[in-house]
């Protein structure tokens, strides 16, 4: 064989025949059934790579899980689940539902991973999103009981709990996906639901948001728009403290 062959043979690329309906996964590479939830897991698997810099090979897509439903138990699977390096059991487990789904929902809501918490003891932290809202929560045990909570985020690869409210510029990351979208409609959301108004006003009023996060990240200093703690985020008294901020 000549040096042409050799080269043509090296540079061919062997057609792959996608399946209608499917889309490759991002973690396993196997072809699955595309709907929107697969869409908003396969954004969320993205995340957990280039975000928070946890390799493939510590994500579980459809872990399988042991809860207890009253007095038995029941094997149900997490959409994905993220162990530490070279351990076999859940640090994080996430929960993905579709775009219409609401956090308060009875079946597949925050209320059913908090739950996931408790009963897996290896699980520190918890994530339910619907591509759009996405909501943290941490896990605490104490000699008498297990609590859970919402928190910022979750630990990326090789941080620890105390990342998890750090105002530590180096921590800012580029948003992959469709990330940054969702973080903007989350807050016209939020502001339509809380505040209300006319399209103009909401504008407004979000702009004011993006220049004072804007306002944090460029200048020198200790950022002023952050929650700092898990008090400041779950009391009255850090609600307080926030806005005198």
């Amino acid at each position: 064989m000549g040096k042409l062959d050799k080269e043509v043979e090296v540079n061919k690329i062997e057609a792959v025949e996608i399946p209608d309906g499917r889309i490759a996964d991002y973690i396993t590479a196997k072809w699955v059934k595309e709907n929107e939830q697969e869409q908003v897991r396969q954004n969320f698997e993205r995340t957990l790579v280039e975000e928070y810099e946890y390799k493939t090979s510590d994500i579980r897509v459809d872990f399988s899980i042991k809860i207890w439903d009253g007095d038995k138990q029941k094997t149900k699977k997490a959409p994905l689940a993220v162990m530490l390096e070279g351990q076999e059991e859940p640090y994080v487990l996430v929960l993905i539902t579709n775009p219409n789904a609401n956090p308060t929902d009875t079946s597949g809501g925050a209320s059913e991973l908090e739950q996931w918490l408790v009963d897996i003891p290896t699980a520190d932290y918890g994530c339910w999103t619907n591509g759009i809202e996405t909501i943290y929560f941490q896990k605490k045990k104490t000699k008498f009981e297990t609590d859970v909570f919402p928190v910022n985020d979750f630990p990326r690869f090789g941080e620890d709990a105390s990342s998890i409210y750090t105002t530590d510029r180096r921590r800012l990351r580029v948003a992959t996906g469709n990330n940054l979208l969702y973080a903007f409609k989350r807050c016209h959301d939020y502001i339509h639901a809380n505040q209300g108004g006319s399209k103009e006003q909401i504008f407004w009023e979000f702009l004011k948001l993006l220049f004072a996060k804007i306002e944090d990240e460029t200048n020198a200093g200790r950022p002023r728009f952050a929650i700092r703690s898990a008090e400041e985020r779950n009391t009255s008294e850090g609600h307080k403290d926030v806005k005198v901020r």
